[in-house]
C-alpha cells in the first residue's frame, strides 16, 4: 500500500507518515528527527504530515539565529493567534520556545525544516535546546521535529553520541529516494525499458523526476529536461556540492574520476594526481554526504582493502559521467542523447546491475547481496541465504542484443572458480534486457538456471521487491 498524491508531490511515503502521526498523536513530549538527501520530498511530507493537525511548519532561512528568530516568531504569532506575541524581543531560541509552549493551546507540534541553517551559524543552539527541552518542553506534551538534508551535519551534530540532545529524541528517520517501481506513478505511459532508463539518470529522487514531461518519452525528456543548457537538472551536480562542500574542484576531480570507471584509493590518487591522504579525506566525506559508497566484494570484510569506490547516487553518477566532462557541448547546445548514446548503454550496464541487486536487497532474505571480483574475474550478484543455506549467483546484463551461449559458457567458468566455505547450495540466475537467443533457452532448463529478460523481471522491478527463485517455473 502507498500514497500516492502527485499533484502535492507526495509519493510512496506511508511508513514515514504513518511514523509521524504516530509521533504526534503518543503521550507526552517528543522529540523527533527527519533527515535525508536533498530533494527526496522531506518537506512535502512533513506539510501533509500537519493537515488536521495542531501544528506549525517553519522553514529556517540560511542566515543569523536572530533573523531565524525573528521570522519564527512571526508565524508562532500567527499560529497563536496573538499578535502582542512577534513584538516581543526574545534573548534566544530558549525564551522563544518557552514562551510558545506555554501560550499554545493543547499539544502543540512545531517542525523546523532545515534545521541545520540555525546552529550553522549558533553552535551553542543545540545546547540551549537541550536545556529548554529539559526544563520547560519535555513535560508540556510538544512535539518538536527537527528536518535537515545537511546529512553530515544531521549525523554528527544531532544523531551522534556527543550530541547535546543525545538520548531526548523519541525517534528519527532517515528518507531515502523513492524505490524504482514507483517512476510508474509519474510516468504511467513509460514501459519498463524507459522506466529502469530513468532510474538510471534520475535515481529515486521525486523532484527530479517529476522533471520529466510523462507524455514524452525518456529520450526526449533526457534531451530537453536534462542535457539543455538553462535545465534544472543540467548544473544541478555542481548546486548540491556548492551546498554541502567547500572548494569543490578537488572533489569534482574525483568524481569525474570514478564515474569513468576508476574507482579504488590508489587508481583515483594517481589519475587525479592528488596526495593520497588526502584523496582518503576527500573520499571520507563524499561517502559522508551520501554521494558515494564503499562496497567490498562479496564474502570479504565490510572494509576490505580489496573495495572500490561506487556512485551511491545515480543522478550524481550520470551527472558526472555525460553532463559535467561536457559543459562546452551544453553551453553551445549541441550536447543531445546521440551524442553520448554508446557510452549510455555501457553506463546502464552498472546501474542496471545496482537496480538489481537494490530489489534482491529489499525482499529480506539475503544476509549478503554484493558483486564479487578477484583478479580479472568479476560476478555481477552473488546473495546469500543462511536459512535457507543458499548462495545465488547472478549475471546481469543492459545490452542490445541477446544473451549467447558464449556469453553463458564464459558465465560457468567464472562461476566454476568461485570457492567459498560453507554448505550452501548453488543456483545460477540471469537477467539479460533482451533476452535470450533460442539456441539457448533449452540448456538454461535443463540446467536449471533462472533466467529473466526485461519483460519477465518487469513485474519486480514495479514492486521493488525480486526474489529470483520465485521465477522458478519447475517449483512454481
Amino acid at each position: 500500500m502507498f500514497i500516492i498524491l502527485l499533484m502535492s508531490q507526495l509519493v510512496d511515503r506511508k511508513d514515514e507518515m504513518d511514523c509521524l502521526k504516530e509521533i504526534y498523536h503518543g503521550d507526552g513530549s517528543a522529540l523527533f528527527i527527519l533527515y535525508g538527501r536533498r530533494r527526496t520530498g522531506k518537506t512535502r511530507l512533513l506539510i501533509e504530515s500537519l493537515k488536521g493537525e495542531n501544528g506549525l511548519y517553519y522553514m529556517a532561512i540560511e542566515s543569523t539565529i536572530e533573523d531565524n528568530l525573528k521570522s519564527l516568531s512571526e508565524r508562532m504569532s500567527v499560529f497563536l493567534g496573538d499578535g502582542s506575541f512577534s513584538r516581543i524581543r526574545f534573548n534566544g531560541f530558549e525564551d522563544l520556545l518557552s514562551e510558545f509552549v506555554s501560550r499554545a493551546h493543547g499539544n502543540p507540534i512545531l517542525i523546523i525544516d532545515e534545521f541545520p541553517y540555525m546552529f550553522k551559524f549558533r553552535p551553542a543552539l543545540l545546547s540551549e535546546l537541550q536545556r529548554v527541552w529539559d526544563q520547560k518542553l519535555k513535560n508540556k506534551g510538544m512535539k518538536l521535529v527537527l528536518c535537515g538534508s545537511s546529512i553530515s551535519m544531521m549525523e554528527q551534530k544531532l544523531l551522534s553520541r556527543s550530541s547535546p540532545l543525545y538520548g531526548r529524541r523519541e525517534g528519527q528517520w532517515k528518507l531515502e529516494p523513492l524505490p524504482p517501481g514507483f517512476i510508474s506513478a509519474f510516468l504511467p505511459s513509460y514501459g519498463m525499458d524507459d522506466i529502469v532508463r530513468t532510474y538510471s539518470v534520475c535515481d529515486g529522487i521525486p523532484e527530479y523526476i517529476l522533471k520529466f514531461r510523462p507524455e514524452k518519452g525518456f529520450e526526449w525528456n533526457l534531451d530537453n529536461r536534462v542535457l539543455k543548457k538553462g535545465r534544472y537538472l543540467s548544473e544541478e551536480g555542481s548546486i548540491l556540492l556548492l551546498q554541502e562542500l567547500n572548494n569543490i574542484g578537488n572533489y569534482v576531480r574525483i568524481l569525474e574520476t570514478i564515474s569513468l570507471g576508476k574507482n579504488r584509493q590508489k587508481e583515483i590518487a594517481e589519475s587525479t594526481g592528488m596526495d593520497k591522504g588526502m584523496v582518503s579525506k576527500y573520499l571520507h566525506n563524499l561517502v559522508t554526504i551520501g554521494y558515494l559508497e564503499y562496497i567490498s566484494p562479496f564474502g570479504a570484510r565490510r572494509k576490505s582493502r580489496m573495495g572500490r569506490y561506487v556512485f551511491s547516487d545515480n543522478y550524481m553518477d550520470f551527472y558526472f559521467r555525460f553532463i559535467y566532462p561536457n559543459s562546452t557541448e551544453l553551453q553551445t547546445g549541441i550536447l543531445g542523447f546521440d551524442m553520448i548514446k554508446e557510452d549510455f548503454n555501457t553506463y546502464m550496464g552498472r546501474t542496471f546491475e545496482k537496480l538489481v541487486r537494490l530489489i534482491i536487497l529489499r525482499t529480506g532474505s539475503f544476509k549478503e547481496v554484493a558483486p564479487w571480483w578477484h583478479g580479472e574475474d568479476e560476478i555481477d550478484i552473488i546473495c546469500r541465504d543462511e536459512r535457507r543455506k543458499e548462495l545465488l549467483i547472478g549475471d546481469i546484463k543492459w545490452r542490445n542484443r541477446q544473451y549467447s551461449g558464449a556469453d553463458l559458457s564464459t558465465f560457468m567458468e567464472r562461476c566454476g572458480r568461485l570457492s567459498f566455505k560453507g554448505p550452501f547450495r548453488k543456483r545460477v540466475f540471469i537477467v539479460s534486457r533482451k533476452g535470450f537467443r533460442r539456441n539457448i533457452i533449452s540448456e538454461l532448463d535443463d540446467e536449471g538456471i533462472l533466467h529473466f529478460d526485461l519483460e519477465r523481471i518487469g513485474p519486480y522491478i514495479l514492486d521493488s521487491r525480486f526474489d529470483p527463485r520465485e521465477g522458478d517455473l519447475n517449483n512454481s
